[in-house]
């Protein structure tokens, strides 16, 4: 017998129970929010709040709100480790673009840390290239990706191949493909700078580590 996947739209009455529902993702991480949902949302426009459920009980959620004028700001989102890689995390970003399409936003974005290792990858195999990034405590970087909603297929322009003997790589920003190779071959991404030879902004990663050297990016 099948059992009944499915997403759902919901308001205020729900925060309490996406509070619930982030707090056991972002715990498995070992990272904690410092503020509730509901005072992430307090006064924002434009609101879009998910929550996926498996026969009625909730696995996951999807959160979201405007940033400014033409952009989009994913908040945060999960799914339950036991309900991972059943195409939950798809649909409701998919839901997510088409709410921001519908209201005439341009750009969506989020933000997330390198030893994140599955959200990068799915920003990076769903569009989003990594725009700028933050050095944090304990040697950890944070980063923005951005999906440019008129031009989702832009991340898998191949231009640079990593080589797999060297400790220190560069590789084109939105060469998506050979960055998510990278990353599956234990790189982590550690900078992004400008260079001019390959008419672009290109990521740094080191292999097996979370230090290095970090440049302000451009949107």
């Amino acid at each position: 017998m099948g059992y009944e996947l499915g997403i759902t739209e919901v308001g205020p009455a729900e925060y309490p129970l996406i509070e619930v529902l982030r707090r056991t993702v972002f715990d498995e991480f070992g990272h904690q929010s410092l503020s509730t949902i509901a005072e992430d949302l307090h006064e924002q426009q434009d609101i879009l709040c998910l929550i996926a459920h498996l026969e009625g009980n909730p696995i996951g959620f999807k959160v979201g709100h405007r940033d400014r004028a033409g952009v989009y700001y994913s908040k945060s989102g999960g799914v339950l480790k036991e309900y991972r890689r059943l195409g939950l995390a798809t649909r409701m970003h998919q839901w997510q673009v088409t709410f921001a399409k519908s209201r005439g936003y341009h750009r969506v974005w989020f933000n997330t840390f390198n030893h994140f290792d599955n959200m990068v990858r799915f920003g990076l195999r769903h569009g989003f290239l990594p725009v700028s990034i933050e050095r944090r405590e304990l040697g950890r970087f944070s980063w923005k990706f951005a999906l440019d909603l008129n031009c989702p297929a832009a991340g898998f322009n191949q231009t640079v191949s990593p080589a797999p003997t060297d400790n220190r790589i560069e590789i084109a920003q939105n060469d998506a493909a050979t960055l998510l190779q990278a990353i599956d071959s234990n790189y982590q991404m550690v900078g992004l700078r400008y260079d001019s030879g390959l008419s672009g902004m290109v990521v740094e990663l080191e292999r097996g580590t979370s230090t290095g050297a970090v440049a302000p990016g451009k949107e």
